[in-house]
């Protein structure tokens, strides 16, 4: 019997039991030999927590760095870390960053991700890092440089409290209530 792959010079038929083995067994595995950390075209991509309080990127007052770890999607839709998981380190280079978080450059942005305008937030409240225990698709890559990425992307939050009582108690603006039209 040739191997799958092999030139034939005569007809081809069904495959045989032996051979559909050998063509899943060769598509389902991992093409690694010789290839370096995924590009920005190769992304790997895994579940991750976000772990601890975020630090604030330097020159910034609405980009944080990350620190994270890889865990696994359990059957009962819970994740657990694992011993064999990937996580940042202690270096600035494995924290990872927030895509959303990039048209906040700056030390006073205009615009925070997805297209806030930060003009328009009411006062009393502010942006907020993504939160301790949140659960990202987190992909892994290469920058421009070829030194190693951690990202992922996902809207901040906007939280605080107001400061002024609606009629009646309970929190709010400082200004009536009107029925909608």
């Amino acid at each position: 019997m040739p191997r799958l792959g092999a030139t034939s010079t005569g007809k081809v038929g069904p495959l045989t039991p032996g051979q559909v083995r050998h063509l899943a067994r060769e598509t389902n595995r991992p093409q690694l030999k010789g290839r370096q950390a995924p590009t920005a075209q190769q992304a790997d991509w895994f579940i991750a927590k976000i772990k601890a309080s975020p630090v604030l990127l330097t020159g910034s007052t609405t980009r944080w760095r990350y620190a994270w770890e890889e865990v696994v999607l359990k059957d009962d839709n819970t994740v657990i870390t694992t011993a064999t998981r990937r996580a940042s380190g202690t270096d600035a280079t494995t924290y990872a960053i927030n895509l959303c978080e990039l048209c906040q450059a700056g030390a006073s942005p205009t615009k925070v991700g997805p297209g806030v305008t930060i003009s328009t937030i009411p006062a009393g409240f502010t942006l907020q890092p993504i939160a301790a225990n949140t659960c990202v698709i987190m992909y892994a890559m290469r920058r421009a440089s070829g030194k190693q990425l951690f990202c992922f992307s996902m809207p901040n939050a906007i939280d605080g409290s107001c400061s002024a009582n609606f009629a009646g108690g309970g929190g709010g603006g400082g200004g009536p209530v009107e029925e909608p039209i």
